[in-house]
Formats: structure tokens, sequence, C-alpha cells
């Protein structure tokens, strides 16, 4: 088996996961589903923010230390 890491558009993330649901679970696992939090660009970051907001896609401060700490050490 192989393992392939992707980035997934917030606009196509259900259709892609949709799709990989469509295989039999021995042919293919999501074995890690993380959102990215990590952003390089001013307008990139203020449109995430705006789609989290229209989506309500929170999340709680734990989750938010534990990507923060998850950044640093790869740092």
């Amino acid at each position: 088996m192989h393992t392939i890491k992707l980035s997934v558009s917030d606009n196509i993330y259900a259709q892609i996961l949709s799709l990989f649901q469509t295989f039999p679970s021995n042919e293919l696992k999501v074995v890690e589903d993380t959102p990215s939090f990590v952003v390089s660009d001013v307008n990139e970051a203020k449109k995430r923010v705006f789609e989290a907001e229209k989506n309500a896609k929170y999340i709680d401060h734990d989750e938010l230390i534990k990507e923060i700490d998850k950044h640093i050490d790869s740092l």
C-alpha cells in the first residue's frame, strides 16, 4: 500500500471524501484528516477566516494549542 498526502480545497473537500468512501476499506483508507491552519498569504488568511465564519467551522482552544505546538515542533 502507498501513502499520499493531499492538500484539498475546502470547496471540494466533501466531494473528495465521498469519492474515497466509494472504495472498499481494504483498498483505500484515510490515515489522517487534519485541516491546515498555516497560511503564508494575508489574503488567504482573510479568506479562510471569512469561510470559517460563514460555515461556522471553529476549533476549540485545546485543538488550537495542539496545532500551534505541532507547527512549532516542525520548524
